[in-house]
């Protein structure tokens, strides 16, 4: 499986990077996952609420998490270590198990690492773009805010907060378990 690279030198599957997305570099796939990487998640959710209602806050969390997950789990298997991959691939291992054995023990702190990082920060947005109407806490709590119940207003805020701390604390077990 040569190919001719991007520099110029002869390569054979100079990267796994490409297992991720397919069997080749798809520039508009690269191209949709930077823009949902850079697309603020208000304005999905404030343009999708007449349309998709209250789920409308999920898409916008999930189509972000997704363009950042894709991007950096892309980058992460492209900067992998090229040695065990190439070693398994003289033994005569196909792409599948070069990715699980030679790339994956690489990657997966990394992996791990982001994903409960997006999940910390979904849980945050999750509070400020039910301020803009797309449902959820943030929703109850712009509600309550707006009828002056300011002792609700309190008791979420602190629901908020221990949800915070409390999947703060996981991943840190998580990580020290994992890594």
């Amino acid at each position: 499986m040569d190919r001719v690279c991007e520099d110029g030198a002869d390569g054979r599957d100079r990267d796994l990077g490409h297992l991720a997305v397919g069997a080749d570099v798809d520039p508009a796939g690269l191209s949709r996952r930077a823009q949902l990487h850079a697309e603020p998640v208000h304005l999905h959710a404030g343009t999708w609420i007449d349309r998709f209602g209250l789920i409308a806050g999920v898409l916008a969390l999930g189509l972000r998490a997704a363009g950042f997950l894709g991007k950096f789990d892309a980058e992460d298997i492209e900067n992998a270590d090229k040695k065990p991959q190439e070693a398994l691939e003289a033994i005569g291992a196909g792409k599948l198990k070069t990715l699980w054995y030679g790339v994956l023990p690489q990657v997966l702190p990394q992996y791990i690492a982001y994903t409960l990082y997006i999940l910390d920060r979904n849980i945050r947005m999750a509070t400020v773009i039910g301020l803009v109407g797309a449902g959820g806490i943030g929703q109850e709590l712009k509600g309550r805010f707006d009828m002056f119940q300011y002792d609700h207003v309190a008791t979420i805020l602190i629901a908020i907060f221990i949800v915070v701390f409390l999947l703060d604390q996981f991943s840190a077990r998580l990580r020290a378990r994992l890594i």
